[in-house]
């Protein structure tokens, strides 16, 4: 009986946590940087944070490095 309540306990805790991370999370603003795969043109849009990292493009499979933004906003 004690088990059950201090397990219930717990999981509510983690579940109020686990909400009040996502919107927290939910209250920065991401940004993107839009740009074209070299190889197939297709549109494509990652977080800005991702930039510098190797990356492949979902629908050709090329392998390059993904832009980085620059300061106008225009991915080098």
């Amino acid at each position: 009986m004690l088990s059950g309540l201090v397990l219930g306990s717990v999981t509510g805790f983690l579940v109020g946590a686990g909400l009040w991370w996502l919107r927290f999370r939910a209250l920065e603003p991401e940004c993107y940087i839009y740009f074209r795969c070299p190889e197939c043109q297709q549109k494509l849009r990652i977080a800005e944070a991702k930039g510098g990292r190797p990356g492949q493009c979902p629908r050709c499979r090329r392998r390059w490095t993904l832009p980085c933004a620059t300061r106008s906003g225009v991915p080098t």
